[in-house]
């Protein structure tokens, strides 16, 4: 038999006095209860445990499974993947829209609008529709100078590329659908440049002179006029 001294301490002093472990506490701890292990070392619920232990969990909805499905709460909607399965970090790139450029392509019949989205082609061929140009040599430079004052350019962080701006002469009554590119030629700066040609000629700078009236010419059909009175005048 094994056996360790237990020191009780009282008021006489101290006692020792040799206890059976084989025997001590065997009527408190009942009877050994035979555990069923799986092969990975597991206990089997409801088996190892007695009977009143597993009916018990059987009364109270069998535990784990539940098949109802539970709802979540709105924030913890998880969206879907492609393949409608929800992925951890998965990410949808947004849908690419209208370029401004194009905007202005699809709401203008005028040469000048399609001249600062640079769509250089439709412009040619407006402009051979409208007023009959065949010729498009002298225009390679008003071309490049309209389409430069198309967009702003401005940088929003260092080492990135820098980004476009582009201005609309009708924001303030028409959305981003309907919006027409703002334009830095008018026909008061027309006018004004037909003043100086009068002044060459009568100065007797006839070269000079009809230099800046074909380029005068050049640019009358890539005016936009408001109304009847200025294309009156343009004419």
């Amino acid at each position: 038999k094994r056996s360790f001294p237990v020191l009780f301490l009282g008021k006489g002093g101290a006692l020792a006095a040799d206890i059976d472990i084989d025997t001590v506490g065997t009527e408190g701890w009942g009877e050994d209860a035979e555990l069923q292990l799986d092969e990975d070392g597991f206990v089997d619920a409801g088996e190892g445990f007695g009977e009143e232990g597993a009916g018990k969990g059987q009364e109270e909805g069998g535990g784990w499974e539940v098949e109802e499905d539970l709802d979540l709460p709105p924030e913890l909607d998880v969206p879907a993947g492609p393949a409608g399965t929800a992925e951890d970090g998965f990410f949808v790139p947004p849908t690419k829209g209208t370029s401004p450029a194009q905007v202005w392509c699809n709401n203008s019949q005028l040469p000048v609008d399609h001249i600062l989205a640079g769509s250089f082609e439709t412009a040619m061929r407006l402009l051979h529709d409208q007023v009959g140009v065949t010729n498009f040599g002298p225009y390679k430079q008003l071309f490049l100078q309209t389409f430069s004052r198309g967009r702003t350019t401005f940088q929003a962080l260092p080492s990135l590329p820098a980004m476009y701006g582009f201005p609309h002469r009708n924001w303030k009554e028409a959305g981003l659908k309907n919006a027409l590119p703002a334009v830095g030629l008018k026909l008061n700066d027309l006018i004004q440049r037909l003043q100086l040609c009068y002044q060459l000629t009568t100065a007797g700078k006839f070269e000079e002179a009809v230099e800046k009236f074909r380029l005068i010419l050049l640019s009358v059909p890539l005016l936009v006029v408001d109304n009847k009175q200025e294309i009156a005048e343009v004419r």
